[in-house]
Parts: structure tokens; sequence; C-alpha cells
């Protein structure tokens, strides 16, 4: 166990506190949509986890408790008692981690293109393989043989996820694909979660399909599920309109 500290993040808008957490392996910018949509009814926070975007320079952590201090952390230096608190895929592990540590402090629960479930021996095998790639030929590798499952074909969301991918740190990078690889199944912590939750997910996600947000939603006592058509596993890049349209109308 690390000491929490406090992740660099921007603070944006006014009203309601949402903080948002990126997915792997981006950082906070994949956000900038959300930031300026949701910025008129939302106080929008989002923070680069350690290890990504301009926490590449904090301490290393491979532990998911960790990075869910951290966030609870951040909401304690902003002098926020609670929050709407979301993520996309890595960045929903960490909410996740974050309502069950601490479930009086997330107000709401936002799930975007993400799981409950650990990872299968398969999955874990395939971790093993990522580390491998980046240890040896670098992030953008990895990345390049990730992006077919991050958008789908011909997105114009594919640029940016390739600049933002290519920019994360190596160490970094590895310390998340061991956090991801390790991290426990939070299946069992869902039905005791009353807060309200939005289940987000793309029509074309692959990596955590439909069926996916369809078992946690059975699971979670007051969850709104949407599946947004057009986009794979990074539905805020791909169709953020739909995406901030569907928060919106959530309150």
């Amino acid at each position: 166990m690390n000491a929490p500290v406090i992740l660099p993040h921007d603070d944006t808008g006014a009203g309601d506190p949402l903080l948002l957490v990126h997915a792997f392996p981006l950082d906070a910018r994949m956000w900038e949509a959300q930031r300026a949509g949701l910025g008129g009814r939302w106080r929008v926070v989002t923070p680069d986890l350690r290890g990504f975007g301009r926490s590449a320079g904090l301490p290393g952590t491979t532990q998911l408790a960790d990075h869910a201090r951290d966030v609870l952390a951040l909401l304690d230096h902003l002098g926020l008692p609670s929050a709407t608190v979301g993520g996309c895929s890595m960045g929903g592990y960490v909410a996740l981690a974050v309502a069950a540590l601490a479930p009086q402090r997330v107000k709401r629960l936002l799930l975007v293109d993400t799981r409950a479930g650990a990872d299968t021996p398969e999955g874990r095998a395939a971790r093993a393989g990522s580390l491998k790639l980046v240890a040896e030929q670098g992030v953008g590798a990895l990345l390049e043989g990730m992006l077919p499952k991050l958008v789908r074909p011909g997105s114009p969301a594919t640029d940016t996820v390739r600049a933002l991918g290519s920019a994360q740190d190596a160490r970094g990078v590895s310390n998340a694909i061991a956090m991801l690889r390790d991290r426990p199944d939070q299946t069992g912590n869902l039905a005791a979660l009353s807060m309200p939750a939005l289940l987000l997910v793309g029509a074309e996600d692959t990596l955590t399909p439909p069926l996916e947000s369809e078992r946690m939603a059975a699971l979670l006592p007051h969850a709104t599920l949407r599946i947004i058509p057009g986009c794979g596993h990074l539905s805020p890049l791909e169709a953020p309109d739909a995406f901030n349209r569907a928060v919106s109308a959530w309150v």
C-alpha cells in the first residue's frame, strides 16, 4: 500500500461535481469534450492517474486500491465531501473501487465501457504478453495492436487515441498493465452500492461488450443502462455528443 498522492487534474465548470477517470492507456485529455460539453452544468474534475500524463513522475503503483485512495485524496483536496464519480474502462475499475471503499463519498456512479469482473486466465496471459511488448518495443507498439479494439475501424477518434496513448510513460503503462492483470473481481460489491448508477457502453465495444454492462446493471440496485450506437470501447471520444446527452439526461 502506498500513501495517497494529490493527482494533477483539470477542474472546470460549475455545478454538481463530476469526477471522471480516464481509460488505459490514455490520460485526462480524453475528457476534453466532456469538460467543454458538460461544464455548464457540472464541475468537471479529470485527474491523471499515477503513471499517466502529468502524473508520470509520481511514485508508481500496481494496486487498484492505491488509485482509489488517490481519488478520495483528491476529493479531500478539493473540499468535496461527495461527487458523482465515473470512469471509462480502467477508469471504471477505479470508480468501482472508490464506491466500494467509501460509498458515502459517491453521490452517483458512472460506469463507461467497463466491467466488474477480474481478468480471466487467458486475459492474464495476454497481459504478460503486453508487458513483454512494452519492455521490448515500447508503448507505441502496444498501442498499435490495441487500436482496433479501442475504436471502431475508420473512427475519427483514432488519431486522438494514437496521440494520447503514444505519449504515455512506459513505466506507468507497465505498472497499469500489472494492476489490470491482478485487480480483484468487484462483482460481489455491486449489490451493496445503493447510489444511482449510469452504465454507458458503445454498441460495437468488443473489449467490454454491452453484455458486460447488462450484467452489472442487473446487480446494481439503482442502475440505468444506455447503449451508444456507432462506437466501440472509447465512447466518450467516439461519440462525445451522444455521451454528453446521456449524462445530462441522467440527472
